[in-house]
């Protein structure tokens, strides 16, 4: 049974990126969303059991993603990813599991 995996970034260039990076074989329907408005459509659809997403998106922001995710219950695991232009990697800051009540892993603190 194949994962459903959203990813989600305004970069076409950084979707690629990470699509290309998931291990070769691993079972997994990909949804790609330009913004977090397309992301929580997704995630409330069911297409995002587990996502990566960045967090500088026009619309609405990985922050607010991460704030949806919890306020509206989903259990998906979200790893947040920012995208590099120097050396094209992606750099896995954070994999946490969303759940309502539960603080979001210290992003704020990385992040002042």
């Amino acid at each position: 049974m194949s994962i459903p995996l959203l990813i989600c970034d305004d970069s076409a260039m950084a979707r690629k990126q990470v699509k290309r990076s998931l291990p070769e074989g691993w079972e997994v329907d990909i949804t790609l969303a330009t913004n977090g408005v397309e992301g929580m459509e997704a995630i409330r659809a069911g297409k995002g059991e587990m996502v990566f997403l960045d967090l500088t998106m026009p619309e609405l922001d990985g922050y607010g993603v991460l704030d949806c995710i919890k306020s509206e219950g989903h259990k998906c695991i979200v790893i947040v990813i920012i995208f590099l232009k120097i050396n094209f990697q992606c750099i896995i800051l954070a994999c946490i599991r969303v759940y309502p009540h539960v603080e979001v892993c210290g992003l704020r603190k990385i992040y002042k």
